[in-house]
């Protein structure tokens, strides 16, 4: 696995190469300048603000924690470790999770149990979101006469997938098939060794359909975790006014979705490195006409990104330094 991600690494780096050739850099540090540090403050604002619906809808996926700030600020923080974590390490956007189930466990006492079925509703409530967001963007896709038939195939085939995948995903939660598996895997000679695999994965599982069944807490998650998509669509729909080349809100969304969707169909490749630019460069073609704009937005947001992990591992330095358990009341 750990050789299959390297030539993963390696395919990206060749695909952002050819797209660096094909592009005229010059025009891409001239839009650069042309946002400047406002505009910069603009973009990380609204990555900000992305940011806080992520934690809010993780939040809600706790049943232990109160909704408060000191708590959203708590989480806040264990989020950007656990994001910056995820980046840097090839383990397909999931090596930073384990950060946050040991974070809460030693710094503030939530059991693993209790933390791993929010980290698995929070990606759920995030991706069925993100289904909801891409499909919304697709209907201006269809009727743009700036993409050929083929693309919006292509896409629409890309986006079922899924879409697929996605309810798969939680009907697996929802009816507890995991557990219903290892149960039956438990008659084979494995079986002792399952047991406590089993009994977790029912603790867990009973977390998830307690989530699951309570409408009024599925509702305000979904609602939470949508608003992140929308605003990504507003900070490239920003950013688009200081390159001085406004377009649309619709094309904003057309855009940020479609690039979206190639991010969650390339999560084996690490950062989604080649992949979000070529399509970031191939949206902003057909949409602006200028190969050029697409690269320049993704340029800002890898600059953004880098901020935000360097940010999430110097928080993470600093939580290092209070390994000990604090009272419960404290809380």
């Amino acid at each position: 696995m750990k050789y299959l991600k390297f030539l993963f690494l390696g395919l990206g780096f060749v695909l952002l190469g050819l797209i660096l050739r094909r592009t005229d850099l010059k025009e891409v540090w001239h839009h650069i300048t042309l946002v400047g540090w406002v505009g910069m403050a603009v973009v990380i604002i609204f990555y900000f603000l992305e940011f806080l619906s992520d934690v809010c809808a993780w939040l809600l996926t706790f049943k232990s924690i109160p909704m408060t700030p000191k708590w959203t600020s708590r989480l806040f923080l264990i989020y950007m470790i656990g994001a910056a974590f995820n980046r840097v390490t090839p383990l397909a956007s999931l090596g930073g999770e384990s950060f946050k189930a040991v974070i809460l466990k030693t710094h503030y006492q939530i059991g693993y149990q209790e933390t791993g079925a929010s980290i698995i509703l929070t990606k759920t409530l995030n991706t069925m979101s993100l289904v909801l967001f891409v499909a919304i963007g697709f209907f201006p896709l269809l009727v743009s006469e700036q993409f050929s038939t083929s693309f919006k195939t292509v896409t629409g085939l890309s986006f079922a997938v899924f879409a697929f995948c996605i309810a798969m995903f939680f009907l697996v939660q929802r009816f507890r098939l995991a557990s219903w598996i290892t149960y039956r895997l438990g008659h084979f000679p494995l079986g002792e060794r399952l047991a406590k695999l089993l009994h977790n994965l029912r603790s867990v599982d009973d977390r998830l359909v307690e989530f699951y069944t309570n409408p009024s807490r599925m509702r305000n998650g979904l609602i939470v975790a949508f608003l992140n998509w929308p605003l990504g669509a507003l900070e490239i729909y920003f950013l688009m006014q200081f390159l001085r080349h406004p377009i649309t809100l619709a094309d904003a969304w057309l855009l940020d979705s479609v690039a979206q969707l190639v991010r969650a169909g390339t999560f084996f490749i690490p950062a989604n490195i080649g992949t979000l630019e070529g399509s970031l460069v191939v949206l902003g073609a057909a949409i602006t006409g200028s190969p050029e704009l697409g690269l320049t937005i993704s340029v800002i947001r890898r600059f953004k990104d880098i901020l935000w992990i360097l940010l999430g591992l110097l928080i993470w330095w600093l939580f290092s330094f209070k390994p000990t358990l604090p009272d419960r009341s404290a809380r």
